[in-house]
């Protein structure tokens, strides 16, 4: 398998420590430069044909050299952004959580909440910028800290360049505010320094089941309890009215303030849509529990009532010449007026499919309205 080429290095450390482009000191020799992992001396390669580079004097190049390169540069351009820059922002995501711990449809809906971006001008509580400061609680290092002079009381802000190596648990889980980034190029450096250290995550694999994260915050407040936390929650809708006639939508309701949408029904019945594979399903079930409750008939809770299976079948009664119905009320969408049988002689309630109906659901959350 071939060993993928390093980019070229393009920093390295002159004789006075400090980080230096390729493009301001002398050719050749002349620069005076290490390589800033294994320490060896460079030259500065600044031709017309390839891009402008450092390489090793010896003429094996550092396998880690660019990895160093990078986390030198990184500490650099942001301690140096901070100070000259007239804002300097992290961002990260922020979800408020409803506080009410009786909410009726927490059970099989979950817990609402609602997420957003929250950023922030770390400039307006913080004055000072350091490299390699010791955490205040362990005995670690960061690669930068902000911190206020002016305010000591306000919690410094760790930073951690993950180039080769992640920070281990121990310290991202120490309750110190940490903001750990990976940093594969150059590009990466100057994106911090335009945007500043935003959380940031990405798929890694196709179908975005799994993520990889680029930027996370440890120790930061990203979350609350909120009192007018509310939820629009997709329900199913069966609605019965007074003579009888039924009918089941797709609908919304607010987890706070459920309520009627046809004001002119007897009863409305909700249901979660996640409960039931179809809005058949849904009607099935909820049209018992409202004869349950008020009694009023229909065909379809109806023994002799056949419903129909597919879309250009008829629902139809068993007894409809005995009734003497006309077959025309019997149309291709099973459209008859099924609730005749409130005056029908012949109704017999389906006590079978309820009993069915209420065993098979007898834990599927609804709402009588």
């Amino acid at each position: 398998m071939m060993k993928m080429k390093q980019p070229y290095l393009t920093y390295a450390v002159d004789s006075n420590g400090k980080l230096v482009h390729v493009d301001d000191v002398p050719k050749g020799k002349a620069c005076g430069c290490f390589c800033p992992n294994c320490k060896g001396r460079l030259l500065a390669r600044q031709g017309e044909k390839r891009k402008h580079h450092f390489s090793h004097l010896s003429g094996t190049e550092c396998e880690h050299a660019y990895e160093s390169m990078l986390h030198l540069l990184a500490k650099e351009k942001v301690q140096k952004a901070f100070y000259e820059q007239l804002s300097f922002y992290i961002e990260f995501e922020y979800t408020s959580y409803c506080s009410n711990v009786n909410c009726i449809f927490k059970r099989d809906f979950g817990k609402c909440s609602q997420t957003s971006r929250r950023r922030f001008d770390i400039k307006k509580w913080y004055d000072s910028c350091k490299q390699e400061k010791a955490y205040d609680n362990i005995t670690r290092r960061s690669d930068l800290v902000f911190f206020s002079k002016g305010h000591p009381n306000v919690a410094p802000i760790y930073i951690e360049f993950c180039v080769t190596h992640a920070s281990d648990d121990a310290k991202l889980n120490s309750g110190n505010r940490i903001i750990e980034t990976i940093i594969e190029t150059e590009e990466d450096i100057n994106a911090i320094v335009k945007e500043g250290l935003v959380e940031k995550q990405v798929p890694i694999d196709e179908f975005a089941y799994r993520f990889r994260q680029i930027t996370a915050f440890y120790g930061f407040k990203k979350y609350d309890n909120n009192n007018n936390m509310s939820s629009e929650v997709p329900v199913i809708r069966f609605v019965l009215y007074q003579s009888g006639k039924i009918f089941c939508t797709y609908s919304s309701c607010n987890c706070k303030a459920p309520k009627r949408t046809y004001h002119n029904s007897l009863c409305e019945i909700i249901m979660l849509r996640q409960n039931f594979d179809t809005i058949t399903a849904a009607c099935d079930f909820a049209k018992y529990i409202a004869y349950q409750k008020f009694g009023i008939k229909n065909c379809e809770m109806c023994s002799n009532y056949v419903p129909a299976w597919s879309i250009n079948a008829r629902n139809i009664c068993k007894l409809y010449k005995h009734l003497q119905m006309p077959k025309w009320q019997f149309d291709m969408y099973g459209g008859f007026d099924s609730s005749i049988a409130k005056t029908c002689k012949c109704f017999n309630f389906d006590i079978q499919e309820q009993q069915r109906q209420f065993s098979f659901h007898k834990d599927t959350f609804y709402i009588v309205l």
